[in-house]
């Protein structure tokens, strides 16, 4: 069964490959894109020495980039954590 976002992704990849998985005005990625973009991260994020359980800090708009950034992060077995520009 499929409990983790990131199973769903790879999941999502594997049935709708080829539709848009998001969409952020004239820019847009596949759900075969994401999956091979987060691939791609995770695995530079492993490689870098993230272990599963450590806590990744992502400071980026809501963009395609943060969709990647957050699945790559669960697909190394980290937790991400978003950090607020407007926090003091």
């Amino acid at each position: 069964m499929e409990y983790l976002l990131q199973h769903l992704l790879n999941s999502s990849a594997v049935r709708y490959g080829e539709k848009d998985a998001v969409v952020q005005g004239d820019e847009k990625i596949t759900y075969r894109e994401l999956d091979e973009l987060s691939d791609k991260l995770a695995a530079v994020l492993a490689k870098s020495g993230t272990q599963r359980g450590d806590r990744v800090a992502i400071l980026i708009d809501k963009s395609i980039a943060s969709i990647v950034s957050i699945h790559g992060i669960l697909k190394a077995g980290a937790i991400y954590v978003p950090l607020d520009p407007n926090a003091p």
